[in-house]
């Protein structure tokens, strides 16, 4: 095809945004709407290659493959061999395997599935991912895969049949996206049945120029560029995306593509020399700069300066030079001086494959290189992961033989068993809820001194708001019904992040605490107060057959195991801002919403007063299982603060 220069703005004009999104400028809170104009270009250039091609009746699938080949992997293999030794230097080995992984399926073209399945794109955590980036290379190599051979066995058809096929599979494949992004938005984001549409949409734009020049249109070129700049300044991540709101980017790229030439003010901005410069570098610059960001955050657990980011965001782009004109050159110009023949270049590709594939292998194997760290990590980092370790191996389980037990399914054996217990010892204690309960469990039988009657009824991952099969919540009021008198006192607590909703009213990641900065303030959650009404609308069923307690949510330190083990038992973590004021108003509001049903509510913050200073960790003791689980010294230590001394010892 006839080299376009403002093409290659138009690529300057994706990756920049992408670039400073996510080195974290909130003026360019839409600047990953670059990827979906990348989407656009890349349907137009190879879809009117394939064109020309089957046109003149010279496709060929294997060339066709070669030349993806040497455009993608020099650069991406680059990239990725030199990651490995700052991973192995900088990561720790719970980031290490995960990291691996991600090798294995970026080399297998799958990386998207593999994001999709471990973390969401605009979660916190996701900053400390250097190969998150790779998941648009994922959904666009299995287009590739599908695209060519369908696109020619439309074309035998004739030209017509082939521009249908390829409009309806774009219709179909917007519809799938509207529909997952209200049902499935993490697969919606990742997977290509619902990416397609957008390389489709240039890949339709490359039917309109097969045999006819763009014609110029000043106004539609300014207004494409318009709704890709709105995009990038207007867009922001808390938005249903990608959506039919997605349409402002991919039609503002399409309508450049369209309308551009070479005498538009459009094509005159966008062919401006450093804007061009930008674009022909920006494939290895886009590999480049999430690995760049990833191992800033990794390094540092507080917000990385600007002066850091931009620096970083520049030296991206400079890397992306040299990886253009040292690494991707040789492999894709017959008439570079050091060009690169089939033969070796298929070997070359091999050999490195074969190298990541083992670098990956190994990762995983050793459980993210975790001897190697052992030996060469600090002191303190060693013993926060002694403890952190310690603590993950335990479970909730507890059975004392006679009465006192956790269940984790109420069973009908369970369920006799309760029962017999009630005959022997008159009524019990019950603690329900999520793995919260659970916790709660082990906390409150060192408290219930004589009482010789209570179980844990509580079961991970399960609100009483929103139950799943496992749960025990219909199970429990199928007893109550059959059995009265089973339970003096039903203790509810659930995890009190899962109460809180962001600006779009959608109930929060945990990530969106966690995966911050520890010096980051973290957002004005508001209360789920429809969640919270779900569950008192459920405690009002057990009410009739036991005195029914809230225990409020505990205030969570949330500071993920990975931060804790970079910077070691002997630092001092300290809450985030705005972190005590938002679970004291998710407190408050859960209180005044529970006394106006009638039932009883203990505020758990009230009573611990968390102090982070002394009640987080030390070197020999952490108070604290994980983010928000309380360990076994911090069940006893807790315990001691809790008041419901009356209720559990004399059953009043």
């Amino acid at each position: 095809m006839k080299h376009r220069p403002e093409i290659d703005g138009l690529r300057a004009l994706a990756v920049l945004p992408v670039i400073l999104f996510h080195a974290g400028f909130s003026a360019f809170g839409g600047g990953f709407v670059g990827v979906d104009v990348f989407f656009v270009i890349s349907g137009y250039l190879i879809t009117g290659i394939l064109l020309n091609e089957l046109a003149g009746g010279n496709f060929s699938i294997r060339r066709f493959y070669a030349r993806r080949a040497r455009r993608i992997l020099p650069a991406l293999f680059c990239v990725m061999l030199l990651t490995i030794p700052f991973a192995w230097m900088w990561m720790l080995p719970s980031q290490v395997a995960p990291f691996s992984r991600s090798l294995i399926a970026v080399v297998g073209f799958v990386s998207n599935l593999f994001f999709w399945r471990e973390s969401g794109y605009f979660a916190a955590e996701a900053s400390e991912k250097p190969l998150l980036h790779t998941w648009s290379l994922g959904v666009e190599e299995q287009y590739y895969v599908l695209f060519p051979l369908a696109l020619w066995l439309l074309w035998r058809m004739g030209k017509k049949p082939a521009l249908i096929g390829v409009g309806l599979a774009a219709l179909i494949s917007f519809a799938a996206c509207e529909y997952a992004s209200r049902y499935a938005p993490s697969a919606n984001f990742f997977l290509l049945p619902t990416r397609a549409w957008e390389l489709l949409v240039g890949s339709l734009c490359a039917f309109a120029h097969l045999n006819h020049p763009p014609k110029k249109n000043d106004a539609l070129a300014l207004i494409g560029l318009g709704l890709i700049g709105a995009a990038v300044f207007l867009f922001n991540e808390h938005m249903r995306l990608p959506s039919a709101s997605m349409l402002a980017p991919v039609l503002g790229t399409a309508l450049v593509l369209l309308f551009a030439t070479n005498d538009t003010i459009a094509s005159r901005l966008l062919s401006w020399r450093p804007v061009v410069a930008v674009g022909l570098v920006s494939y290895s610059a886009y590999l480049w700069h999430h690995p760049l960001f990833a191992f800033a955050h990794i390094r540092s657990f507080n917000t990385p300066s600007v002066s850091l980011m931009l620096g970083l965001s520049a030296l991206a782009l400079l890397l992306g030079a040299l990886t253009w004109k040292y690494v991707e050159q040789p492999f894709r110009l017959k008439t570079h001086p050091r060009y690169v023949a089939n033969r070796p270049a298929l070997l070359a590709a091999v050999a490195v494959a074969l190298l990541l594939l083992a670098a990956g292998v190994h990762g995983h194997l050793t459980q993210g290189r975790l001897a190697q760290w052992t030996k060469n990590a600090p002191e303190n980092q060693r013993r926060a992961f002694a403890l952190i370790d310690h603590e993950r191996a335990r479970n909730f389980d507890f059975d004392n033989g006679d009465c006192i037990f956790n269940a984790n399914s109420l069973t009908p054996e369970v369920g006799e068993r309760i029962v017999a217990c009630a005959k022997k010892y008159g009524k019990g204690i019950a603690v329900t809820g999520d793995s919260h309960a659970m916790n709660m469990f082990h906390l409150l039988k060192v408290k219930i001194g004589t009482r010789p009657f209570m179980v844990g009824l509580g079961q991970g991952m399960c609100r009483a708001y929103a139950p799943l099969p496992t749960c025990n919540y219909d199970k429990l009021q199928v007893l109550l019904r059959a059995h009265s008198n089973l339970f003096h006192t039903i203790i509810y607590e659930q995890a009190g992040w899962h109460l809180f909703v962001d600006a779009r009213g959608s109930e929060i990641d945990q990530d969106m605490i966690s995966g911050l900065p520890l010096d980051a303030r973290v957002s004005d959650f508001a209360t789920n107060k429809e969640h919270v009404n779900s569950v008192i609308s459920y405690l009002k069923t057990l009410a009739p057959h036991a005195r029914i307690i809230w225990l409020g949510p505990r205030l969570e330190p949330e500071i993920n195991e990975h931060a804790v083990i970079h910077l070691g038992c002997d630092y001092p973590f300290a809450l985030r801002p705005n972190q005590v004021e938002i679970f004291a108003q998710l407190d408050d509001a859960i209180e005044k919403q529970v006394s106006a049903s009638g039932l009883e509510y203990r505020s758990q913050i009230d009573s611990v007063k968390l102090d982070m200073a002394k009640d987080f960790m030390t070197c020999d003791v952490t108070y604290w299982k994980d983010r928000n689980h309380y360990s076994e010294a911090g069940e006893k230590r807790f315990g001691a603060r809790l008041t419901l001394d009356g209720v559990l010892k004399h059953g009043q």
